[in-house]
């Protein structure tokens, strides 16, 4: 080969080596760009999630702050509700106690206006309202004009308690089983301006009860 085409095919050469250079050149420019960019949104995602991290670990504070109170709350609310009942079970025991500490003999009046006296205390369970209760009892005039009387007749009776006069409702509530008590039982806890056989308007009633049974 002569030294002319050496020339030519050296002159056609170094165009396609300096080409493929620059194109090798090119890629890898576009590689690394393409690496810095996986790069960056690699970075992004990670600074993403770990605000999320951050966002959650802020949540879950702020929820556990939140817990602690509604506990604290609820302990606070706890404890004033057991005082309360405290107390008034406190009062419930010295107000029974004060009723189971009635002498006899000695009569006493209850703010309703109803008086009474412990003729014999027994020793049983009190009636309630809604119970219903076995008795002999003995009813007069404040004059000791006899209107009624099961024990004159020999007969106990039973009734249910709500379904009497507010006298004797709230009478035999202060009565255990076995006691017997006079109650002295103004009119307005009786019969009032109505008169029955036997016992005028506006009577005050006298009563001896002896309670036998709750049924």
């Amino acid at each position: 080969m002569d030294k002319q085409k050496i020339a030519k095919l050296l002159l056609f050469a170094i165009p396609v080596v300096l080409l493929a250079g620059f194109m090798y050149s090119m890629k890898n420019t576009q590689n690394l760009k393409n690496e810095i960019v996986d790069i960056s949104e690699k970075t992004k995602i990670e600074n993403k999630n770990n605000s999320k991290i951050e966002n959650i670990d802020e949540v879950k504070k702020v929820k556990e702050e939140i817990e602690k109170k509604e506990k604290e709350i609820k302990n606070k609310k706890v404890g004033a509700e057991k005082k309360v009942k405290e107390e008034s079970e406190k009062k419930n025991i010295e107000k029974n106690n004060k009723k189971e500490n009635m002498e006899t003999g000695k009569v006493y009046t209850t703010e309703s206006g109803l008086k009474y006296e412990v003729l014999k205390l027994g020793g049983g369970n009190k009636p309630q309202i809604t119970d219903t209760v076995e008795v002999h009892y003995h009813g007069t005039l404040e004059d000791g004009t006899v209107f009624d009387s099961s024990v004159q007749r020999g007969e106990k009776i039973s009734f249910p308690l709500n379904q009497v006069i507010l006298g004797w409702q709230e009478g035999l509530q202060l009565m255990p089983v076995g006691s017997k008590f006079k109650f002295t039982i103004p009119a307005e806890l009786a019969y009032g301006q109505q008169a029955l056989p036997g016992i005028p308007a506006e009577s005050t009633l006298i009563f001896e009860v002896e309670l036998f049974d709750i049924k």
